[in-house]
């Protein structure tokens, strides 16, 4: 897939009472150069329903899938009520505890905002960067061949099966599994300040399976890696929707890798 002088619009932000605004209403324009892109990319956004401007950044992203295609992966992170978030015990909120603690992770402070393959820090809703970063990380080779499948075992459980190899030892990797969830109707508050009780948020960060950081792995040179995580589905999952998202990153590189994948659905018993 070859990126042809593709326009894609962002639009100048500053900070207001923690959910970015935007000065003028006029658009920027950020070039994308011809690239052909070689490694997917994983961009972790940072939202909120309380937040009048991410909508805009959920438009961004349908624009960034419609134009990467599986090169691009994006998981939408909800905080708590200081996140622009409703409470995380409020059944109609999508924050989660997990998700407070990546936005303290990441040191976001305004909403909406990206890390993008884990190292960028956060880019705040200045959409050139996340466009430029995007770029950097397709066109950025890795060594890691990763593959993942997620199944239901049980109506209760999901578990997701990860296999990493790589031709050359890579040391100090990390690796971790996020569990998302397409298709989910709820409150959002939009650009003209009005709540849409049936907004559809779509990428919704429901777990970490192996924490927040993630846990080592050891790739040897040519041997593979096998792991296995489970976990209880919520009760306010719905699994028929759900993905998992696998990726393998260290600390000076960022994200070396990231595979999604379907979780396919409990086969009842005939």
């Amino acid at each position: 897939m070859k990126l042809n002088h593709i326009f894609l619009s962002c639009i100048s932000a500053a900070l207001l009472a923690s959910c970015s605004e935007y000065d003028d209403p006029a658009d920027r324009f950020t070039e994308v150069p011809d690239v052909t892109p070689v490694s997917r990319v994983l961009l972790a956004e940072f939202t909120g329903q309380l937040c009048s401007n991410c909508p805009t950044a959920h438009e961004k992203i349908e624009d960034y899938e419609r134009l990467f295609g599986d090169f691009f992966i994006c998981v939408s992170i909800h905080g708590d009520n200081t996140m622009m978030g409703l409470p995380v015990n409020n059944p109609m909120g999508l924050g989660t505890e997990q998700g407070v603690k990546y936005n303290e992770l990441f040191k976001v402070e305004l909403w909406p905002n990206a890390v993008v393959n884990w190292k960028s820090g956060a880019l705040g809703s200045d959409y050139g960067k996340w466009v430029s970063k995007l770029v950097e990380g397709m066109i950025r080779p890795t060594d890691i061949d990763l593959s993942a499948s997620a199944s239901m075992p049980t109506d209760s459980t999901i578990t997701v099966d990860v296999r990493i190899r790589s031709d050359k030892a890579q040391p100090g990797t990390r690796f971790n599994i996020w569990l998302s969830e397409d298709s989910i109707v709820g409150m959002q508050l939009m650009p003209n300040g009005a709540p849409d009780p049936k907004y559809v948020h779509n990428g919704v960060f429901r777990k970490a399976l192996c924490g927040i950081e993630g846990e080592d792995v050891a790739i040897i040179a040519n041997v593979e890696a096998s792991e296995s995580r489970s976990t209880v589905i919520d009760p306010k999952w719905n699994p028929e929707n759900m993905n998992a998202v696998v990726f393998v990153y260290t600390e000076s590189a960022g994200v070396t890798s990231v595979i999604k994948t379907k979780v396919k659905p409990f086969a009842k018993p005939e």
